[in-house]
């Protein structure tokens, strides 16, 4: 379930951002990867309740690499680990 709140919420991040004009103004990329952030509410508030045990460790997990990521914006050396885990990850995934 940590691909639905994560679209939601990075849906949401720049939504607030850069509000409709800007949301206009952008490519592909963030519409494809925010897919899942058209869900309903009602359904997802339930299924994160329900899992909540496993949900929450899931995203300390995301935001402790997002904070590496954030740290590490200077160097970039955290960055190309995730991008070569993540690529790597990727190339197994079945769509």
């Amino acid at each position: 379930h940590l691909p639905q709140l994560t679209a939601s919420a990075l849906m949401m991040v720049v939504g607030d951002a850069v509000g409709a004009q800007g949301l206009n103004l952008s490519g592909r990329g963030l519409a494809d990867t925010t897919r899942l952030a058209s869900s309903p509410p009602e359904i997802w508030r339930d299924i994160a309740a329900t899992n909540a045990d496993e949900i929450g460790p899931a995203l300390d997990v995301l935001i402790s690499v997002l904070q590496d990521l954030r740290r590490d914006l200077p160097k970039g050396d955290r960055l190309a680990d995730v991008f070569t885990d993540a690529a790597r990850w990727r190339s197994t995934l079945k769509p």
